[in-house]
């Protein structure tokens, strides 16, 4: 089996995400063959494991913890020219490599790709339209990318949706459970140990992008007082007397010793905190659809708060009841195979 994954390099998510699928897909057919395409983030992170061939994609206006349409759209102007050129410039590869199936974690670059080589493409994306139609507070920048990602999905032979509930397969849309990295259980006072740990840290996950900065700011500010053992993760700039650790494959030792988490909304992210049982404290970019969906879905398990104007007051009731949403993920049921079931679905279409 071959197969082409096209992989956005926004952050490290996306790129985690498909590489736990990979996985799964190489358990279950050990001779599968992969080419990756990815760029920025996703390039960095798969050139070192598989071939990969770099493109051009999304330039997000990473800062200030809010996504700004118009800034996003005059960034990407000539992106859909740069898609064809793309494949252009890669075409003689991909066809030598003739993959059996296309799947694309988010790039609609994979759906051009997918119909110039006359095969099918599966798009794997965190964006649930069903839960976007209970969400209260639409508003135009939102029913913006809702309606861009709707066509995207619509122009994919399959869509796959990581999903945090449970919600019936509709249209060409399946779900499957939250999308982990495989993990074998640790001893955590080893761990401590090894990373050098005196107490349980609260991690702060900003993501592979900027947006997270001027909230480990305000974080810092609000930490004067409450004094706690912050460890941040991520972020490409960093703020001077706060423990900033790079992307890093250990980073769920860090999670499995941690005390909690504050986290943007990312889904690959709170998935692990699910998984871990870890209480989170929420900070969705503002006008960013996936994240506010995330955030939306899982309003009634951790910490969601949507103004930057009250990061000590979230921080301070986060500190002081991390031990109530600790008793309420106890008592879930949910699952974390999702890789494998994506795996099944990819290597079943690809048959077909």
């Amino acid at each position: 089996m071959k197969i082409l994954f096209v992989v956005t390099g926004f952050g490290y998510g996306d790129s985690v995400r498909t590489d736990a699928i990979i996985d799964e897909i190489k358990k279950l057919n050990p001779k599968s063959k992969f080419l990756i395409l990815g760029y920025s983030k996703s390039y960095a992170y798969f050139s070192k494991k598989y071939h990969t061939l770099e493109v051009e994609g999304y330039n997000f206006p990473d800062k200030d913890m809010k996504f700004s349409a118009s800034k996003f759209l005059l960034r990407n102007f000539y992106l859909p020219k740069k898609w064809f050129n793309n494949f252009k410039k890669h075409k003689t590869i991909i066809e030598d490599f003739n993959p059996d199936i296309v799947v694309s974690d988010f790039e609609p670059l994979g759906i051009i790709i997918a119909r110039k080589l006359g095969i099918k493409c599966i798009s794997i994306f965190g964006f649930d339209p069903l839960t976007y139609k209970d969400y209260p507070n639409k508003k135009g920048i939102l029913s913006l990318q809702s309606t861009y990602i709707s066509r995207v999905y619509h122009e994919s032979d399959l869509v796959i949706i990581p999903s945090f509930k449970k919600q019936k397969a509709h249209s060409n849309i399946i779900y499957v459970n939250p999308i982990v990295r495989d993990y074998k259980p640790k001893n955590k006072t080893k761990i401590m140990k090894s990373l050098r740990l005196n107490e349980h840290p609260i991690l702060v996950m900003l993501g592979g992008s900027n947006y997270g900065i001027s909230l480990a700011k305000k974080i810092k500010e609000a930490n004067q007082e409450l004094n706690q053992e912050l460890i941040i993760f991520g972020g490409n700039k960093q703020i001077p007397h706060l423990h900033f650790v790079t992307f890093k494959y250990d980073f769920l030792d860090y999670l499995n010793v941690c005390s909690g988490v504050i986290t943007l909304g990312g889904n690959l992210t709170l998935s692990e905190c699910l998984e871990f049982k870890k209480p989170a404290l929420i900070f969705p970019i503002k006008h960013h659809v996936e994240q506010l969906m995330n955030a939306h879905t899982l309003r009634d398990t951790f910490y969601v708060e949507t103004d930057l104007r009250k990061v000590k007051e979230s921080m301070k009731n986060f500190v002081k009841n991390k031990n109530r949403i600790v008793a309420k993920l106890a008592k879930s049921k949910l699952k974390f195979n999702g890789a494998e079931q994506a795996a099944k679905i990819i290597l079943k279409e690809a048959k077909l």
